[in-house]
């Protein structure tokens, strides 16, 4: 064999022999005997990205007559196949084909979470009223195409109650649904003297024996207020308290208009109290 090739031979990543060509790598190479009457052998020794022997993998030889052979390497990552014509032939490692998912592996759930649709972006606190997204991941989803999700409250005794049941579907790898958020208070409290309960909600979202849980979406209500007094002039830049439902505190002032709005409010009553002012206290409503 000329020098060249030789060269052209290291270049290819294979190591010259007298009677054949060995392979230290487990791309595909074409090879070329000098000499148009010579056949020898291929001794083919796989190695993977990191130097290891491929173990029995699967290899094709592709000879200059179009011919292929098949064979597989031994536990060393080596083979040797007789009498190789003269010629280009060519070797590959095919990757080896996996049987397809069958129907009823079970699904893989991730990431749940509340998405503000007019944002796009995830959120743990909403509104009354407002509409949200509720995204979860999914892997091997199968056969399912709809797919049912549990809004549930939590409940200070530790039995959350349902709240509501949204159909989802499953597109682009995701089950999407929506829901528009509502604060319904808990019926088991009224008129008892159970403490507070701050209103968080969460949704489940289950596929055959595939469960996920979303985090904890809080009430993000607000109440607006306007102070008057007794002969209904606005309380200019009137500083105010007000007392919440979970028994907090926060203080203000009104605005040259007198006027005001605090966000993040519970649900339940709230009652106002102009500081410095002769008015009474007086209950406020919440926005809806």
């Amino acid at each position: 064999m000329t020098d060249p090739q030789q060269e052209k031979t290291r270049r290819m990543g294979a190591e010259m022999l007298s009677s054949g060509i060995r392979l230290r790598t487990g791309k595909c190479h074409k090879l070329r005997f000098a000499e148009p009457e010579q056949q020898g052998f291929l001794a083919i020794e796989g190695r993977d990205a990191g130097g290891f022997p491929m173990a029995f993998a699967d290899y094709l030889v592709t000879l200059p007559s179009g011919e292929q052979r098949r064979g597989t390497l031994d536990e060393q990552g080596c083979a040797r196949l007789e009498g190789v014509p003269a010629g280009a032939c060519t070797v590959r490692f095919p990757a080896p084909e996996l049987p397809p998912a069958p129907q009823d592996w079970p699904a893989r759930l991730s990431n749940p979470r509340w998405i503000d649709l007019e944002t796009g972006v995830g959120v743990l606190a909403a509104r009354s009223g407002q509409t949200l997204g509720l995204r979860v991941d999914i892997e091997r989803p199968g056969a399912s195409t709809r797919v049912q999700l549990s809004i549930m409250e939590k409940d200070a005794d530790g039995k959350d109650d349902p709240v509501a049941t949204v159909e989802g579907t499953v597109c682009q790898g995701q089950v999407q649904a929506e829901w528009a958020y509502k604060h319904v208070s808990d019926a088991d409290e009224e008129g008892t003297d159970k403490a507070y309960t701050k209103p968080e909600v969460y949704f489940v979202c289950t596929i055959g024996e595939a469960t996920v849980r979303s985090p904890i979406l809080e009430f993000a209500d607000f109440v607006e207020i306007r102070g008057l007094d007794p002969q209904g002039q606005p309380l200019a830049h009137a500083a105010f308290r007000l007392h919440l439902a979970d028994g907090n505190e926060r203080k203000g002032e009104l605005d040259a208009e007198g006027c005001a709005r605090v966000e993040r409010v519970p649900p339940g009553k709230v009652t106002v109290v102009f500081l410095d002012q002769t008015l009474p206290p007086m209950p406020a409503e919440q926005a809806a």
